[in-house]
């Protein structure tokens, strides 16, 4: 999804808000890494 979008508006920052108040800190801490080790390249890698 963000690189479909980014192909539509060409914006270069993605912003995220997540409602993780019932979710306990290790699993939201585990989803940022997530986000960051597994998501950030591949978009990099498909962006440029």
């Amino acid at each position: 999804m963000i690189i479909r979008m980014h192909s539509h508006v060409q914006h270069d920052r993605q912003i995220f808000q997540l409602d993780f108040s019932w979710v306990p800190q290790k699993l939201v801490l585990e989803v940022i890494e997530l986000l960051g080790t597994e998501v950030l390249p591949l978009v990099q890698q498909e962006l440029g």
